[in-house]
């Protein structure tokens, strides 16, 4: 889609409401106060370009909850709350401390913009002003509004002209806007005062669009046994709102979502030129140097270089005490420390917890699935490297750690800091292991291989016993404890002998040991299994 540009300026503007002592208008909130949600579809990362990932304009969610002092007349009054969220749901707005019932309510949601501006003008007469690009000297006329935004038309009367096609520099002035756009979504409420007052009113309602991700760094120590870690709670707000010196909280959890609670579904109309060749989008790279004339190849590198996207997002953080964790029901409700403000298009991080000196085991760990059932294989694989922490107090954390992505940088050997892996860790309450994944280990082999098996069908099933052979090395200069697990997927399986000693973890069977430099490890365990 094309970038949108403002094509179009305006002269004179209509108020939203008719002037009159039974309409109220409420410019903005006293305050206001935000509880925002993590939605699961939402990955917990940035984009490959660095950018906040899009879809949290569509499956955020946050509680917004506003104070505003609101002055009645005696009698039927129309309220009318200005600067409400854009992406506000109204179907959830509840409203508290008004003297009577509502009697309606009514969301304007048609903004203005550029091209919501001329849609809502075809018909009308507006100016166009004409600039020559060599002389700067400027033209007037008045035309008649045919079509757009998608291609602007315009009615001269003597001549009908395409919107920048001239070769000049065109604008469109509009001496007035139309009653149905407005500027911010707009929510009007009617009601029926017993008696003329000022009132404390909270106005509550369900906005999409704002979230929240957490990210960690996990900073090893030289010592190799213990690491920092730090972990920040990003506030993503991708709308055209600004919530100031808000008191913020984030929610924890897998919330249940409803797909109808979304905004109206008012849609930005681009503004484009309906001349050849501008605007015509099957043109490829390769096209634009097939055109001999050097204007038109730079018109057409011009309007190729539009991506769609001027919007920027800055990301502010700040550095406060750190984030307080509480239960609400089933979910963790993290407190910011402090009111923030959050503005339009802004990603803010928080602290989340900060960690010194915690001890952490580094396992190398092989899991051997169904496959090996079926495969004729005795090839070497590589371990996954894993660095296994306590979630509790006396082991340095203690704390329930929301999901996110944790970066592991390890000293390099001139001391500079360098990633050796990034894993996405699922929350994890107080009292349960955090393990991080770090990729594969090149410095430890294993082998494992089907010795010896027997099958028989019967009642539809085929029953297997069998003998595992593993078989494993360490190629690097250190010790290395490694965790071998065997794991099922599809079969019903039973270990009946082994010739090591091994435990159990969620019911699978699993070897640790602690190989030497240059270590090996061999041994052998024997199974029935029904497929």
């Amino acid at each position: 889609m094309r970038a949108l540009r403002w094509l179009c300026s305006v002269a004179a503007s209509v108020p939203l409401v008719a002037s009159g002592a039974s309409q109220v208008v409420s410019h903005a909130p006293d305050s206001v106060a935000l509880t925002v949600y993590r939605h699961n579809s939402i990955p917990t990362y940035l984009d490959a370009e660095g950018g906040i990932f899009e879809g949290g304009a569509d499956y955020g969610l946050a509680m917004v909850s506003e104070s505003r002092t609101i002055e009645l007349a005696a009698g039927e009054s129309t309220i009318v709350f200005r600067a409400v969220a854009d992406g506000i749901a109204p179907q959830t707005v509840a409203i508290e401390g008004l003297p009577a019932q509502l009697a309606e309510s009514n969301f304007d949601y048609d903004l203005l913009a550029p091209g919501t501006l001329i849609e809502k003008s075809l018909g009308r007469v507006v100016r166009v002003v004409s600039t020559d690009r060599a002389s700067g000297r400027q033209t007037e006329r008045r035309a008649t509004l045919l079509s757009g935004p998608r291609g602007v038309v315009l009615d001269y009367g003597e001549s009908v002209e395409a919107l920048d096609c001239s070769g000049n520099a065109e604008k469109l002035i509009f001496d007035d806007i139309p009653e149905a756009l407005t500027a911010e979504p707009t929510l009007s409420v009617r009601v029926h005062a017993p008696a003329a007052g000022i009132y404390k009113v909270r106005v509550s309602y369900l906005s999409v669009g704002m979230y929240w991700v957490a990210s960690y760094r996990a900073q090893i120590q030289p010592n190799g046994r213990t690491l920092d870690l730090v972990g920040w709670l990003t506030l993503i707000n991708p709308l055209s709102t600004s919530f100031a010196n808000a008191p913020t909280r984030v929610v924890a959890g897998e919330l249940s979502r409803s797909d109808d609670t979304v905004p109206p579904g008012a849609t930005m109309r681009a503004v484009s030129e309906a001349c050849w060749p501008i605007g015509v989008p099957w043109l490829s790279a390769e096209d634009i140097g097939r055109f001999p004339d050097a204007d038109v190849a730079e018109a057409l590198q011009r309007a190729q270089g539009f991506d769609g996207d001027n919007e920027e997002i800055v990301v502010t953080g700040i550095r406060a005490s750190l984030v307080h964790p509480n239960e609400i029901a089933d979910y963790k409700l993290y407190t910011v420390p402090e009111p923030t403000t959050v503005e339009a298009q802004q990603a803010k991080q928080v602290m989340l917890l900060q960690k010194e000196d915690v001890p952490f085991e580094r396992v190398y760990r092989y899991t051997i699935d169904d496959d090996i059932l079926y495969e004729d294989s005795s090839e070497s694989d590589h371990p996954q490297t894993l660095l296994r922490l306590e979630n509790r107090k006396s082991a340095g954390l203690g704390i329930a750690i929301p999901a996110g992505v944790v970066a592991v940088i390890e000293p390099g050997p001139a001391g500079q800091p360098i990633v050796v892996g990034e894993h996405e860790i699922t929350d994890t309450p107080v009292g349960l292991p955090l393990e991080l994944e770090l990729g594969r280990a090149p410095g430890i082999w294993v082998r494992s291989r089907l010795l010896r098996s027997r099958e028989r069908d019967r009642d539809e099933h085929i029953y297997m016993s069998g003998t595992v052979e593993v078989v494993v090395h360490n190629d690097k200069s250190e010790s290395a404890i490694v965790e071998v697990r065997h794991r099922p997927l599809y079969s019903t399986f039973r270990l009946r002998k082994a010739s090591r000693r091994f435990i159990r973890k969620s019911g699978d069977p699993t070897w640790i040991f602690e190989l030497p430099p240059g270590g090996n490890a061999r041994f052998t365990y024997s199974f029935d299994a029904t497929l």
